[in-house]
C-alpha cells in the first residue's frame, strides 16, 4: 500500500488535474518527480526529464490557446480533453504513469515468483494498476500519434500500423491478381496486344477489351451513337468509361462537327467544361442531357500533332 501511495496514486491524481489544466498538478507532480528519482535507473531518467519539463514549460501549449493568444478556460467535458494533443507535461504524466502502475505490477510478479506469501494490498495495488497502465499507455500512444498530425478523433488512429499493412497487403495482392491477368492475356494470340499496353502503362479492363474487339457495340445513347459510330469507323480509339459513357482520344472540329451531325439539345458540344477542381485543366465532351450519356474528348491544349481531328476534313 505504501508503494501505491508514493509512486502511482500521485501519478493519476495529477495527471488528471494536469489534463484540465488544474495549478495544483504541476506542483503536485513536481513532488512526484522527485519520488521517481529513487527508482534507479529508469525512475531516475524519468524524474529528471520531468522535473525539466515541468520547470521550464510554463507558458500555455498551442492546444489551450486560442487565436488571439489567450489561454483557453479549462474544458468542462471530458471528451473535449481527450479529443485535442497532449501537452509537453501530459506526455510526461503519461509516461510517469506508464512507470507507476508498472513499477508496482513488477514488485507483485516478483513476489509472487520469490515469496510464499504476497502482501494482500499489494495484490490489491497491481489490480488497480493494470487497467490504468493500459489507459495510460493508449494516452501516450495517442499523444505521438496526433504530434505527427493524425487526426484527433481515436478511430482514426492508425495504432501499431495496421490499417497501413492492410493496406499493402491488399495493394500487393491486386497487383499480383494484375500480373496473373496480364498472362493470362498475353497467352491467347487475340489478346496479346492488350497485354502488351497494359505492361506500358495503359489501363484496359475486360470490359473495355470486349468493346474494342466488337466493332459493332456501342454504349452511348441513341442522340449520340451515330457519332460514336462514326468515330469508330474512322480508327478513333473510343474506349467504354461507365454507364453510358465513352472516351475518345481525339479532338473536336466544332464547325465540321456541326455540320454533319445534328448538334441541337438534347445534344450539346463543349471544349470548355471547367474541372472539378480549380487547379484541374478544362476538358471537352459531347453530351447527351436527356440521357446522361455523353463521349469524352481530348481538349486542344492537351492535343500533340499525332491527334487525330473529327471529324476529318
Amino acid at each position: 500500500m505504501l508503494l501505491f501511495l508514493v509512486y502511482f496514486a500521485p501519478s493519476v491524481i495529477g495527471g488528471i488535474g494536469l489534463l484540465f489544466n488544474a495549478h495544483w498538478a504541476r506542483l503536485l507532480l513536481q513532488v512526484q518527480a522527485f519520488a521517481y528519482l529513487f527508482l534507479i535507473p529508469f525512475g531516475s531518467a524519468l524524474g529528471v526529464v520531468t522535473l525539466v519539463v515541468l520547470l521550464g514549460d510554463r507558458t500555455p501549449s498551442n492546444a489551450t490557446m486560442d487565436q488571439s493568444g489567450q489561454p483557453l478556460p479549462a474544458p468542462g467535458a471530458l471528451r473535449n480533453v481527450l479529443n485535442r494533443p497532449l501537452s509537453g507535461a501530459g506526455s510526461v504524466f503519461a509516461a510517469m504513469a506508464i512507470v507507476g502502475p508498472g513499477f508496482v505490477i513488477i514488485i507483485d510478479l516478483l513476489y509472487h515468483l520469490n515469496e510464499p506469501r504476497t502482501p494482500p494490498e499489494l495484490d490489491q495495488a497491481a489490480i488497480i494498476a493494470v487497467p490504468l497502465l493500459l489507459v495510460a499507455i493508449v494516452l501516450l500512444v495517442r499523444s505521438i500519434r496526433m504530434s505527427e498530425g493524425i487526426a484527433a478523433d481515436w478511430r482514426s488512429i492508425d495504432y501499431f500500423g495496421l490499417r497501413r499493412r492492410r493496406w499493402q497487403r491488399e495493394s500487393r495482392l491486386l497487383t499480383q491478381e494484375e500480373h496473373r491477368r496480364v498472362k493470362r492475356l498475353g497467352t491467347d494470340p487475340a489478346m496479346r496486344k492488350y497485354a502488351d499496353l497494359i505492361r506500358q502503362g495503359q489501363h484496359w479492363n475486360d470490359d473495355q477489351i470486349a468493346y474494342d474487339m466488337d466493332p459493332t457495340r456501342l454504349v452511348t445513347c441513341a442522340h449520340i451513337q451515330p457519332i460514336e459510330r462514326a468515330m469508330r469507323d474512322a480508327g478513333i480509339l473510343v474506349r467504354p468509361l461507365y454507364g453510358a459513357l465513352a472516351n475518345a482520344a481525339c479532338c473536336v472540329d466544332s464547325p465540321r462537327l456541326q455540320a454533319r451531325f445534328d448538334i441541337t439539345l438534347p445534344v450539346w458540344f463543349s471544349d470548355s467544361i471547367p474541372g472539378d477542381r480549380p487547379y484541374d485543366p478544362e476538358g471537352a465532351a459531347i453530351m447527351c442531357r436527356e440521357h446522361g450519356s455523353g463521349i469524352w474528348l481530348l481538349h486542344p491544349s492537351d492535343a500533340t500533332p499525332d491527334t487525330p481531328v473529327f471529324p476529318a476534313a
